[in-house]
């Protein structure tokens, strides 16, 4: 099966995000999540990176689903 990831997040970035359990992974979403509403409150602007480290988070979680691993990760 292929993975596909924006191709602005660091090749690196990504190994280490397909290597996270998924407790650790939505940990890192939530960080995402909490510099988006950051940055939006200081300068009102919304950082493009961010976005695209979100989209890398809900594509792993999204294959993790579509494979059943998503389910079985999280029940440990």
């Amino acid at each position: 099966m292929a993975y596909f990831f924006p191709y602005l997040v660091d090749p690196s970035l990504i190994d280490e995000i397909k290597g996270l359990p998924t407790e650790e992974l939505l940990d890192f979403w939530e960080e995402t999540q909490f510099l988006d509403e950051h940055l939006k409150s200081t300068d009102g602007t919304v950082s493009f990176l961010n976005i695209e480290y979100e989209k890398a988070v809900i594509y792993e979680l999204q294959i993790r689903k579509w494979t059943g691993r998503l389910d079985n990760d999280t029940q440990k």
